[in-house]
């Protein structure tokens, strides 16, 4: 009995592929073995590398950036046009050594770092001495800019009496004057030395004229005009001084840059053997690499070939008896005496003997839905309901109930029905199996019966097809509640947006006008026009709130009435309201504010604080076109023209600048 039992267990596929599996995890061990053995070489080479080899040249790669932005903000330095400029490039500078001064103490090369080092305490005092010298050429630019702005300011103020000299020396003067300030021009924007000691020589030179003109009534003129260019801090001194100053920035400049420059070749040399390191550590990387690919795709093909052993081991005894099954599986035929061939003593004969089992249920079940599917047609036929059954978009059965809907005798094809109908399917409800029925229309409305019905489909198998169940349900007394709910709500917004005293629209009804024209903009015209009742404060002060709230309530009216039907009168806040027109021009929103005018007039509200002694207002008007119809735009500058029309004198309107 266990001899049988050892057989049957060798005869078994499971054994057979047990035994390709072994040989496929020997390969793969194998493989495995090799991988590990190269990625253990290829981790100490990665530990070398994170450990030493990147680390400098990630330094020297900061260094040789920090470097070169230090050469870059000492050429900031000296082309700084302004004391704050000067200052902040030389604070970066200096933060800038500091950092480099660290990065140079953290290298391993102490000999390079020493040398750098060296570099750098040259480089700083230079820097700082042409930080000085800059500030010193800054302040003294400015101080130049003013003596010339005082010159000018002086030459162009002073002007000759021309009934104590004669026309001669009154023209000698404007004409020496202009020369003069001309020269001082040439004098200021000259950068070369010969171009600026001739621009100085013709100033002297027209001095000298001016001086000649021996205008003892204005000595006193001639003696600030050569003060203020020969004297002890005269231009002239001041240019002299400049030049000697850009002449030191010249000198310092060439030194740093010298130096600067010797320090970037000194980090680029560094820089580039690290690279040339790292370099010739990546090519061994890649010949290692080489190497072990090599091996493992040794194994690859070992183990492939052993797949492909085991495969035409098993392909008889598995994969053509389960091609054979599934074959039977896509005919869609297939019946219990059909699997009776698969009688091998394995899994696949397991399988196929499963199935014939479930065949043998299945076969049962469907004589049971065939006799449950009568049933059911029995069942709709004598219900009230109005049910359909859809087959392949054709109505298979539908009862009498369902006709009367749509006044039908007989319907035998989904197209009969209305358009809305047309395009129910089987696959949208199936997608929605797991809820099981759908609505397929909801809220349709039948002009004949004037009802309300909603369309619920559900699939079901009739006469052994798959279908769809169709129940209309009357949903008349449901649309009716929500058209209640609807202009209830609707009640309830409008008076959210009303204001109580005067029963106009509120500013909450102006926050979500702003909104609607934000985003909808177009280029249809309006106008927007803003009131304010003047001395309104007087007129409470003296009648009291009460009072007020009549007269607000009084203005309201007016606005209410003078608004077209296709305008909107809010009230913004306190005693000042909002009108906006809608497709309007500027002459017809000027025509409603003076009627507004005339009217408030008429109603003849006395005002004890008015020196016309009624009540009146104020009014804005912008038109949409001058705010590139930005809605805001336009309030604002309504707004503005309403302060207009007050400080012009009150009960009037302003629509222009």
């Amino acid at each position: 009995m266990s001899v049988h039992i050892k057989q049957n267990r060798f005869f078994k596929i499971s054994w057979k592929i047990i035994c390709c599996f072994l040989l496929i995890i020997i390969c793969l061990v194998t493989i495995s073995f090799i991988a590990f053995e190269r990625l253990n070489v290829f981790q100490k080479n990665a530990q070398y590398n994170e450990r030493v080899s990147v680390p400098n040249f990630e330094k020297l790669s900061s260094l040789k950036l920090n470097v070169t932005l230090l050469s870059s903000l000492s050429r900031e330095l000296i082309e700084a046009d302004s004391l704050a400029k000067l200052r902040i490039s030389y604070k970066a500078i200096d933060d800038l050594i500091t950092q480099i001064r660290q990065e140079l103490n953290l290298m391993e090369d102490q000999n390079s770092a020493q040398k750098l080092n060296s570099l750098l305490s040259v480089l700083a005092p230079g820097l700082t001495k042409l930080y000085e010298h800059q500030i010193k050429h800054l302040q003294l630019d400015s101080q130049i800019v003013r003596k010339v702005s005082s010159i000018l300011e002086y030459l162009e103020n002073k002007q000759l009496d021309s009934s104590k000299h004669s026309l001669d020396v009154f023209y000698a003067w404007n004409d020496m004057t202009y020369k003069i300030s001309r020269s001082i021009f040439d004098l200021i924007i000259k950068k070369r030395k010969f171009e600026i000691i001739e621009a100085q020589s013709r100033l002297l030179h027209y001095l000298a004229l001016l001086n000649n003109l021996n205008l003892e009534n204005d000595v006193e003129t001639i003696s600030f005009i050569r003060s203020a260019i020969e004297g002890p801090l005269g231009l002239i001194f001041m240019l002299d001084r400049r030049s000697d100053i850009q002449f030191k920035l010249v000198g310092v400049a060439t030194q740093n840059s010298i130096i600067s420059d010797n320090m970037l070749d000194n980090v680029a040399s560094l820089f580039n053997d690290t690279k040339v390191d790292l370099s010739e550590q990546a090519s061994q990387l890649v010949s290692d690499a080489t190497n072990a690919q090599f091996r493992l795709n040794i194994m690859i093909f070992v183990s492939l070939l052993v797949i492909l052993l085991s495969y035409s081991v098993l392909k008889y005894q598995l994969f053509d008896r389960i091609r054979l099954l599934r074959k039977l599986l896509s005919s869609g035929q297939l019946t219990s005496q059909q699997l009776m061939q698969f009688n091998d003593a394995n899994e696949v004969g397991e399988v196929a003997d499963q199935l014939r089992q479930f065949l043998l249920k299945i076969e049962t079940q469907q004589l049971t839905i065939t006799m449950v599917s009568k049933q059911l047609a029995d069942v709709i036929q004598h219900s009230n309901l109005r049910v359909a059954v859809l087959c392949n978009q054709e109505i298979v059965y539908h009862n009498e109930y369902f006709s009367e809907v749509f006044s039908l005798d007989k319907i035998e094809s989904i197209d009969r029905l209305p358009k809305a109908f047309h395009f129910i399917k089987y696959d949208d409800v199936v997608c929605h199996e797991n809820e099981g029925s759908i609505v397929l229309i909801e809220s349709y409305y039948d002009d004949i019966c004037h009802r309300w019905f909603d369309l619920i489909g559900a699939p079901i198998t009739w006469e052994e097809q798959e279908s769809l169940l169709l129940n209309l349900v009357d949903v008349t007394d449901r649309q009716h509640a929500e058209a209640r709910y609807a202009r209830n709500l609707s009640e309830v917004e409008d008076e959210s947006f009303r204001d109580s005293l005067t029963g106009l629209f509120n500013r909450k009804k102006f926050d979500t006008l702003t909104k609607d024209l934000s985003y909808n903009k177009s280029s249809n015209e309006f106008a927007v026009l803003v009131f304010d009742i003047d001395f309104f404060k007087g007129y409470n002060d003296v009648l009291g709130h009460l009072e007020g709230d009549e007269a607000l309530r009084k203005v309201s009216d007016v606005l209410r009435e003078i608004t077209p039907e296709n305008g909107l009168c809010l009230r913004y806040g306190g005693e000042e309201f909002v009108v906006v027109l809608f497709d309007i021009t500027l002459k017809e929103a000027c025509i409603v504010a003076e009627n507004a005018l005339h009217s408030i007039c008429e109603m003849a509200i006395p005002h004890p604080s008015d020196q016309c002694e009624l009540l009146t207002f104020s009014i804005g008007i912008a038109q949409s076109a001058e705010s590139h119809h930005d809605f805001l735009q336009c309030f604002d500058l309504a707004d503005k023209r309403l302060y207009l029309a007050k400080s012009n004198g009150r009960n009037q309107f302003v629509f222009t600048h």
